[in-house]
């Protein structure tokens, strides 16, 4: 059960970084499940590409001092078997993972062996950033509810909802996974886009997830991509 709260964040990440100047608003909504305006989750202004390199994607990346109190470094989540490259929800296992790579790093922390686990994901694809974030938040309105699997057999049962969230950038999609496997628990995902800059960040674990949290984390990862870019 927690191989699968840590793996199904990180791995939505993966399906989102690895397929295929923003305007931090606090009056703007972010897109999220079931949301119908054309412009939901997008800012009017858009003044930087924000092609960062490999070293300022580094630089960008979160440390623990950026961790609410209680937090260490985490292994980062890394594809490996079948069951790891597939997250449960057809449309998402169907968008192609071997496009646009680009310049990409990862950072995982954990409260406890039980979480809360905050990953964070970045990837840079000039000109396909956004068609890749079209494409993610287009996959992810159709899995409402999906079965998530382990390696070990074990089956998490997600349902998709609503997440209200501030857009943070060009666009933002944010939604909140609920499972239940040997106990309850919920991740906040959070997707950033600024420019050709791709942000992911999930948090959660046993239990509820704390969205001031991820909202604080989400907003601290846009802040050191801004700053180094």
């Amino acid at each position: 059960m927690r191989s699968s709260v840590r793996r199904f964040g990180p791995l939505l990440g993966a399906v989102l970084l690895l397929s295929a100047c923003g305007a931090d608003s606090g009056d703007e909504r972010a897109e999220t499940v079931g949301s119908t305006s054309a412009n939901a989750g997008g800012s009017a202004t858009k003044s930087k590409t924000f092609r960062l390199n490999q070293e300022q994607v580094n630089a960008a990346l979160l440390t623990v001092s950026d961790m609410p109190t209680g937090f260490t470094s985490s292994a980062s989540t890394e594809e490996g078997s079948k069951s790891e490259s597939l997250s449960g929800c057809a449309a998402l296992d169907a968008l192609d993972t071997t496009k646009d790579p680009g310049v990409k790093a990862k950072a995982a922390f954990k409260q406890s062996d039980f979480g809360p686990f905050i990953s964070e994901d970045i990837a840079v694809q000039i000109d396909k950033a956004k068609e890749n974030y079209d494409r993610f938040a287009s996959a992810i309105k159709t899995c409402a509810a999906f079965d998530s699997p382990n390696d070990d057999g074990e089956i998490t049962k997600f349902t998709l909802a609503a997440l209200s969230f501030p857009n943070l950038g060009d666009e933002t999609f944010a939604l909140k996974a609920s499972g239940t496997a040997m106990f309850p628990v919920s991740l906040d995902i959070a997707v950033v886009r600024l420019g050709d800059t791709l942000i992911f960040i999930s948090n959660g674990g046993i239990g509820s997830a704390d969205s001031v949290v991820t909202e604080s984390v989400t907003r601290k990862a846009v802040e050191k991509v801004k700053a180094a870019a």
